[in-house]
């Protein structure tokens, strides 16, 4: 039992990785950016950001990926593979996105940073040994 309890001692003063801690404050950042925009449209009303926001189902979606992304940062930081798994997928679907406009015809510069950044992060959550360790606690 003793020998238990020095194992998680142990696991718990692993440090975090510097990649996974930019990706942590990045998904706290998206998570505040949404709080953000989201108080935006609660002062101004609706018509203020009839751009971003077209339907009440937009605006519980975009307030469901704000706690989502609070969530994944949180997750990170303490090394769980769910959020892990969560950045991946995150990740894939920004690059299916990017991949489905560029397809349709509505290219952007941005859409590229976007694809290439994603890959990064794809990329660095499977392959670093660092971050492997990290999240075989």
């Amino acid at each position: 039992m003793r020998n238990n309890k020095i194992m998680k001692k142990t696991r718990a003063k692993k440090s975090v990785p510097l990649g996974i801690k930019i990706l942590s404050i990045l998904n706290w950042a998206g998570a505040l950016g949404v709080a953000f925009t989201l108080s935006i449209l609660v002062i101004f009303g609706k018509d203020y950001m009839q751009e971003i926001m077209e339907s009440s189902r937009s605006i519980l979606f975009y307030a469901l990926m704000g706690i989502v992304f609070f969530f994944i940062g949180l997750g990170l930081w303490r090394g769980r593979q769910w959020a892990r798994m969560g950045e991946i997928l995150l990740a894939t679907y920004g690059i299916v996105s990017t991949l489905i406009e560029i397809s349709l015809g509505r290219f952007k510069i941005g859409y590229l940073l976007n694809f290439a950044v994603a890959g990064v992060v794809i990329w660095y959550l499977l392959a670093n040994k660092e971050v492997k360790n990290f999240f075989s606690k």
